[in-house]
């Protein structure tokens, strides 16, 4: 696609993308506001899909690579555990919500932002302030609470921000680690989620949309600590099969 075309299509996806935020996310939001948080996210969850598949389709104008190994059952419902993935975009959201409507860890000053933030908690997202000691063990404790005994899935990025161009995914941060430590205390199963292209779709400093970019994700199967001998060893595991689907993500679409 040349420059102009793409130049000639902005002012349309940006049009799409706001008339469809107001006629799926925000009412949906809205609607799920006075339930429980279990409630609310099985509720809000099929808008943020479909707002989110809409996104990712007039972001790049072509298929999105979606390759779910998981067994079948596991997806059709979403099963108990951690869900982690690499982080290079703001697209890595509504492409990951397109295929799992599962509540993100999410950075306080989306909190902030009007409307979004009242939709990012509807959507049942955990608010952490990641210059806060207090609010990551805070943000830590509740992460734990709901894979216990309320919400029986929370994704994460365990790099914990966004990463450069070309970079593939790169070590832990903060309470992810302590998430994963957890998930292998309490024999929880870990589904690592690799991303690539992402980051090529949209300018972080202009907004430009680069049309015609090829994205893709993997989701896995299950990871489970109890056929790992120590934390180190599953979260290295863990983190492994991230790289590998990046790197395989990689091959397939360049």
């Amino acid at each position: 696609m040349t420059t102009v075309a793409r130049i000639a299509l902005q002012p349309f996806s940006y049009a799409i993308a706001v008339a469809t935020f107001f006629l799926t996310i925000l009412p949906g939001s809205l609607i799920s506001l006075p339930f429980s948080l279990e409630r609310r996210v099985a509720i809000s969850g099929p808008f943020w899909k479909l707002y989110s598949t809409i996104i990712l389709r007039i972001s790049t104008l072509s298929k999105v690579y979606i390759e779910d190994r998981r067994p079948l059952n596991e997806k059709e419902s979403a099963p108990k555990g951690l869900y982690i993935a690499n982080h290079q975009s703001f697209v890595d959201i509504p492409l990951i919500i397109s295929c799992l409507q599962i509540p993100p860890i999410m950075k306080k000053e989306v909190l902030y932002i009007p409307i979004l933030g009242l939709c990012g908690y509807a959507s049942g997202a955990l608010i952490v302030d990641r210059k806060s000691a207090t609010s990551r063990r805070t943000t830590l404790i509740r992460a734990q609470q709901r894979l216990l005994k309320g919400l029986k899935a929370l994704q994460v990025y365990p790099e914990g921000t966004r990463q450069k161009l070309g970079d593939g995914p790169k070590d832990y941060s903060f309470i992810k680690k302590a998430l994963l430590k957890y998930a292998f205390e309490k024999n929880l199963p870990v589904y690592p989620i690799s991303m690539y292209g992402t980051k090529r779709v949209i300018n972080s400093k202009t907004g430009f949309i680069n049309h015609g970019q090829k994205v893709g994700i993997i989701i896995k199967e299950a990871l489970r600590p109890d056929l790992f001998q120590s934390s180190d060893e599953f979260m290295e595991n863990c983190w492994n099969e991230v790289h590998l689907g990046y790197s395989e993500l990689q091959e397939k679409l360049t």
